[in-house]
């Protein structure tokens, strides 16, 4: 008898079908939650599944993957950060979602601007599971000081620089001591809210041209030069955000806010919905699920997709990640979210807001807002010149991204980049050989090395030169230096080091 029932054990066991889940997890207590508690529950349920969780961070994953793809022991469910759904599109690497969410009948519940950003050529590829939305906050007790009404938030960007001008104080040198409106932080962030509001749009329909330097982005960027240079409700010294130093009455802000500063009173901050100019916008940072092709088992791996979004769970989740669940039900139903009216607040910017492009070469257009909008808030060029240079580097991006894409999915709407002749390099070590060798082959500069070096700085070039080396398109290194070059990068486990690791085996 005991003989049978461990034959029966060992037979359940072998049979149970594994499922591998790629989790984008940095905070120890969400990766303790999806191990302690999320796995059980799902193992409980689905006794004929057997959970494997891996985690990755932000800054790895999606080259690691890609790697992994391209050598067949890719996960069956994924998660990953806004602008790579293009990518993952593009390489023909996830599978739509329709034939799941028609029974599952669940996507009402989520804010339809987040939703929308999944969906690609009338196709469903991603679920959302979490929001990161961007929006107007302020201090209340600061609204109060200055004789404003701590309940009602400027609407306009008019309003916005006459509160500025009554919440701003100078210190005794006639510096900004407390700045009635925040220009810190990443400058597209910056920049996004404003840029939407006046009706702008990133790309043309066809998505070959930006139109980042279209006159919505010239009165977005000079609306902020002017709060610093003309009405002087702003500096560009470092003040901290809207928490951090006490120093900021008002701000486009993440729900970072919401957490307990030493220097602000939780009960002094104020949230309210986007400013209006030509529309009413913010900014929001959609994360996703997505199943994987390729994979034998689409049904099942729905399966944990489906429970992984149940508002209990995605509750606990949000909870232990600190975090804004893209779930209504979840927000109106479970603490802490149910418990402020603020997060209700932040939830319904997601239904105005304008999702994050998902295009791998966004976080080159995002460095370059980053790299012109200390020059602009410092008034050394003017905002038209400014924009016009930053429109003429995004074109000079997306062709880049072009050149080197591959033929897969989502050209329509969303801009991709192929895995390609460099086995899965990531986008931005691709733009770098495309540069590179349009250098080589007779670009501006006399030294190919010295105008790459120009681009892109001396800071981690090493890499991106072995490989180009390697290939023949540096006709001054030897293939020695090269691959000790390549040894030294691979050493320093920079996130393209899997895919340069490919790419020499391949």
């Amino acid at each position: 008898m005991f003989t049978m029932m461990w034959s029966l054990c060992t037979v359940s066991a072998a049979a149970a079908t594994k499922l591998t889940v790629h989790v984008v997890e940095y905070m120890e207590a969400g990766r303790q939650y999806y191990l302690n508690v999320v796995k059980p529950a799902f193992e409980k349920e689905y006794p004929g599944l057997e959970l494997e969780l891996e985690f990755g961070g932000w800054t790895d994953s999606l080259p690691k993957l890609a790697t992994r793809y391209a050598a067949g022991v890719q996960p069956d469910a994924m998660q990953f950060g806004a602008e790579a759904l293009s990518f993952l599109l593009a390489n023909d690497m996830i599978v739509p979602l329709d034939q799941f969410v028609q029974k599952w009948g669940q996507l009402s519940d989520y804010p339809a601007p987040v939703i929308a950003d999944g969906r690609v050529d009338g196709k469903l590829w991603t679920i959302p599971y979490s929001i990161d939305v961007r929006t107007f906050t302020y201090r209340r007790d600061l609204f109060s000081q200055a004789g404003l009404d701590p309940e009602k938030a400027p609407t306009t960007w008019d309003e916005i620089v006459s509160f500025g001008k009554r919440l701003t104080r100078y210190a005794p040198d006639g510096s900004i001591d407390i700045a009635g409106l925040f220009v810190g932080g990443n400058g597209w962030q910056l920049f996004a809210p404003f840029f939407f509001q006046a009706g702008g749009q990133l790309f043309t329909p066809d998505f070959k041209q930006t139109l980042i330097h279209a006159q919505p982005g010239i009165d977005a960027l000079r609306f902020l030069v002017e709060a610093v240079q003309v009405h002087r409700i702003s500096t560009t010294a470092d003040l901290g955000n809207l928490v951090s130093k006490g120093k900021i009455a008002m701000g486009y802000q993440g729900f970072w806010v919401m957490q307990p500063s030493a220097a602000v009173s939780l009960d002094d901050v104020g949230v309210a919905l986007p400013t209006r100019r030509q529309r009413q916008a913010g900014l929001t940072h959609v994360n996703k699920w997505a199943i994987v092709k390729s994979n034998n088992n689409p049904a099942d791996t729905w399966k944990w997709i489906e429970f992984v979004n149940r508002p209990d769970i995605l509750a606990g989740l949000a909870a232990a990640n600190k975090q804004l669940p893209p779930r209504l039900s979840v927000v109106a139903k479970y603490e802490p979210w149910n418990q402020d009216p603020r997060w209700m607040v932040f939830y319904n910017c997601a239904q105005l807001n304008e999702p994050i492009p998902g295009f791998l070469g966004f976080q080159e257009i995002s460095k370059q807002m980053r790299d012109v909008m200390p020059i602009a808030l410092r008034g050394e060029r003017s905002v038209p010149e400014i924009m016009e240079e930053v429109g003429r580097q995004v074109n000079l991006i997306i062709a880049d991204t072009a050149a080197i894409s591959g033929s897969g999915k989502g050209a329509s709407r969303q801009i991709g980049i192929g895995i390609g002749s460099f086995a899965g390099l990531t986008h931005s070590l691709a733009i770098k050989i495309s540069r590179y060798k349009k250098c080589c082959s007779g670009g501006e500069a006399s030294s190919p090395l010295e105008q790459h070096l120009a681009l892109h700085g001396q800071q981690g070039t090493q890499g991106p030169l072995a490989i180009l080396a390697l290939f023949g398109y540096q006709r001054d290194v030897s293939a020695s230096k090269a691959l000790i070059w390549l040894a030294a990068f691979i050493s320093s486990f920079r996130t393209e080091a899997p895919l340069l690791m490919m790419l020499l085996v391949a």
